[in-house]
């Protein structure tokens, strides 16, 4: 089930933290996988994002890292994190594990807000694809749920399927995000999409909606999802 840890640091170190999506990779990387842990895997099993620390109650960024599958690593967080040639003190850390029963359980929604709080990107037909298209939306975040949920869960690969032709773009605000990893440019958006589905959804694929809605707020919309890109808040 998905465990999340919570790191906030005293300080950013250097340049902001939040735009450095390959240091963030490095901090998840070092902290999550071992050395039998294969690194170049389509599907990854965690995701990464940074976000300002709740309340001010630290001056640096919160790293939150969320591990999507059983069994979870053993993390053992350092007093200080190496970020490059810095080590940031941490001040603060926590642990939450959220099943994915619960999720599955979750009252239904039929329509939900997504707060886009890093550039999310989604490749298709070989190129990168910077908009909140609903169908492209829903299936990568089935085929990720999917795979790391497994034969346990409630979702189908047949409601996937279907879920995904039935999902719609009630609203957005959006715009469109350059962002530098692995030594180049590349584009995303951020901003607020609102996903919809009509109200006499039959229930089991109004649960997939939500389950899947939900699950995005863990694991983060589209490509580099453990760079700390297509981080995402839900709202229902």
């Amino acid at each position: 089930m998905p465990t999340r840890w919570t790191i906030d640091l005293a300080e950013d170190p250097g340049d902001p933290l939040h735009t450095r999506y390959d240091a963030v990779h490095g901090i998840a990387c070092a902290l999550l996988e071992h050395p039998h842990s294969d690194h170049t895997a389509t599907t990854k099993p965690f995701a990464a994002r940074v976000t300002p620390t709740p309340g001010g109650l630290a001056a640096g960024p919160r790293i939150t890292l969320t591990w999507l599958t059983d069994p979870p690593p053993a993390v053992t967080i350092p007093a200080a994190l190496p970020v490059g040639p810095w080590r940031v003190p941490v001040v603060a850390t926590g642990q939450e594990i959220i099943p994915y029963p619960a999720l599955e359980a979750a009252p239904v929604a039929y329509r939900v807000r997504f707060d886009v709080t890093s550039p999310a990107v989604f490749h298709h037909h070989g190129r990168d694809y910077p908009l909140p298209d609903p169908h492209i939306t829903y299936t990568s975040l089935a085929r990720r749920y999917l795979a790391l949920r497994g034969a346990t869960g409630t979702l189908t690969p047949e409601q996937a399927r279907e879920l995904a032709k039935t999902v719609t773009v009630r609203d957005h605000d959006i715009r469109t995000r350059p962002f530098t990893w692995h030594g180049r440019v590349s584009v995303g958006f951020t901003g607020t999409v609102t996903f919809h589905i009509p109200r006499d959804t039959p229930h089991p694929l109004a649960a997939a909606f939500t389950t899947l809605s939900l699950f995005a707020g863990l694991a983060g919309l589209g490509r580099g999802t453990t760079h700390g890109l297509g981080a995402v808040t839900v709202t229902r």
